[in-house]
């Protein structure tokens, strides 16, 4: 498909670096309100390491090139 991040090796668009932070303040507000957030805070994690490993101005959407490596 065209004009979507995959075709244009995930470049541009909302990155990684983005997501990370925007999770981490998720999780932050979680933990002050004393709200458990399982998949919250698995989806930080995850996207923490993608972040870490490169991926930090790939489109957020690369996490599904990640896991495919990873499997």
């Amino acid at each position: 498909m065209e004009k979507v991040p995959a075709s244009n090796n995930y470049e541009g668009g909302f990155g990684v670096a983005l997501m990370a932070k925007d999770l981490g303040l998720v999780q932050e507000a979680a933990t002050k309100s004393k709200t458990p957030t399982p998949l919250g805070s698995l989806s930080h994690q995850i996207y923490r390491i993608l972040n870490d490993q490169g991926y930090a101005e790939k489109d957020f959407s690369s996490i599904f090139k990640f896991l495919q490596n990873e499997s």
